[in-house]
């Protein structure tokens, strides 16, 4: 199997894409403009009517019939000419209630068949509408920087002129109002991610990127004050790929938190995942009464401005309680521990909330693992007592709900866990809680070690070869994978024993 990492470097103004309001008169009925504002638009192969476009070579989907449903980022109702060109340009307008500063523009196109914009002309205004810069960018690929450091802008107005290939519609799939920045190869010392879930939720688990740059450019200088440390902004975004014999694979979004010269050529970057980025910002609070799951989640994540995936399956589950002041990472944790949720960003630039799985999706035969694995016993849980908090008038009536295992064998110690501050918890859902976390327990068979990883993921039901050619069947919890040196990881799964 052949690797190799790729690591993209955003040098952007992250407060800009969620205040932009994108408008053009220019575009096909099924799209939807918001879709600019977010990141990483699941952009798909579809067939269309453009000349030499749709190729029978099994790669191209039919065109949906619902296209609203899908994304599709920005396509222009005009189709280029012969020649490339619109008979009247592409006017894309991006307005701002705030002023913003970047080093220019990255512009995504149609990646999929290598189709962008391959002319086109960009103003910047400020203040009062006056104009800040005019230029004009003849392009050469689908993904392209406008290089144009510019301060306190609050409009941009983008003119595209033709495509690089005659009868085409322009397919713009992302703006990033920055610079993007890829590394890979020799670029890259080392790189490890750290993929983690808690299956109960009792807590929001924060994954990690570690990666040491090689570069000798100054501009990678904590001391320069022209180089790229000086231009960083907070919750800088590090979009991670892994090439698996020539496959793209994302391997998650993630937002610089440390940045270290160990030498003159050596730089040492961490990155935390989104759940991480919420841990830093303050929710406030509030009571709920028969409030649905989606409802208490997006009043959370809309105060992070975080982006999330609820499963459908939890959304309409009922809470009564409440939320302390606390950070967006404690609210959102007692949300999940209530409904029974996972919550994991791994391997994607959002949060998604789901439940455990049921089905086995695949199994790690001897083949996929190293030597050096470890099976543990964790120790026996008999019984679980969750404490149900029922408000009235402000005041808590707290009440214990137990389950309990009734056929111990003789010498067995009792050990009752305890479940106090899950505010979210009340008499109507606090059985229910207490089964499902008293049921984890019950599995108490960890597999730790090394495996050469393939399709799997945290949160996923997997059964691994274990010892007198028994099989372990759990949840994948942990995942600690080394990039750059053959996508082996460190794997941690819970579960019981199957033959």
């Amino acid at each position: 199997m052949n690797t190799k990492t790729a690591i993209s470097f955003g040098l952007v103004d992250v407060t800009a894409k969620p205040d932009a309001t994108f408008t053009t008169e220019d575009k096909q009925p099924f799209v939807d403009m918001q879709q600019l504002k977010r990141d990483e638009l699941e952009i798909r192969k579809f067939a269309s009517l453009e000349k030499d476009y749709f190729r029978l070579d099994s790669t191209f989907e039919l065109f949906p019939d619902n296209p609203a449903e899908n994304d599709f980022g920005l396509w222009s109702a005009s189709m280029s000419n012969e020649n490339g060109e619109f008979t009247q340009p592409v006017v894309l307008a991006v307005e701002f209630t705030e002023q913003h500063s970047s080093l220019g523009l990255t512009f995504t196109f149609h990646e999929p068949t290598d189709d962008y914009c391959n002319s086109m002309n960009v103003k910047w205004y400020g203040a009062s509408n006056a104009l800040l810069s005019d230029v004009n960018y003849e392009l050469d690929s689908t993904v392209y920087f406008a290089d144009n450091p510019i301060e306190n802008y609050e409009k941009i107005v983008i003119t595209f002129y033709s495509t690089n290939k005659p009868y085409r519609y322009l397919k713009l799939s992302q703006l990033d109002f920055g610079q993007i920045k890829l590394f890979s190869g020799r670029d890259l010392v080392s790189a490890n991610v750290l993929e983690e879930i808690d299956p109960i939720s009792s807590e929001l688990r924060i994954n990690t990127l570690n990666f040491t740059l090689y570069s000798e450019d100054a501009e990678f200088s904590i001391l320069n004050p022209q180089g790229i440390f000086s231009r960083l902004q907070q919750r800088q975004p590090l979009k991670v790929f892994e090439y698996i014999d020539g496959v793209k694979k994302g391997m998650g979004t993630y937002y610089l938190d440390e940045w270290e010269n160990e030498d003159e050529y050596n730089i040492n970057m961490t990155g935390i995942d989104l759940v991480g980025v919420i841990d830093g910002t303050n929710f406030a609070g509030g009571m709920y009464s028969n409030a649905t799951a989606s409802t208490i989640i997006q009043e959370i994540m809309t105060s992070a401005n975080a982006e999330y995936e609820l499963d459908s399956s939890l959304a309409g589950k009922i809470l009564s309680g409440m939320i302390p002041v606390c950070t967006h990472r404690e609210a959102l944790q007692q949300v999940a521990f209530a409904i029974g949720g996972i919550v994991d960003c791994s391997r994607n630039h959002k949060i998604k909330i789901y439940p455990l799985p049921i089905a086995v999706i695949g199994h790690i035969g001897k083949d996929r693992k190293f030597i050096g694995h470890k099976l543990k016993l964790k120790p026996l849980v008999t019984g679980v007592e969750v404490t149900a908090h029922n408000y009235i008038n402000g005041e808590d009536n707290p009440q214990i709900f137990g389950v309990y295992n009734t056929n111990l064998a003789p010498g067995d110690k009792e050990n009752i866990l305890k479940v106090e501050e899950a505010t979210l918890v009340s008499n109507s859902n606090a059985l229910e809680v207490a089964q499902r976390i008293y049921d984890y327990y019950q599995m108490r068979h960890q597999d730790e070690g090394e495996i050469l990883l393939q399709g799997e993921e945290c949160g996923q039901i997997v059964t691994i070869d274990s010892l007198n050619e028994k099989k372990i069947q759990g949840v994948v919890e942990k995942l600690d994978i080394d990039l750059t040196g053959g996508f082996i990881a460190v794997s941690t799964i819970t579960g019981g024993p199957v033959e």
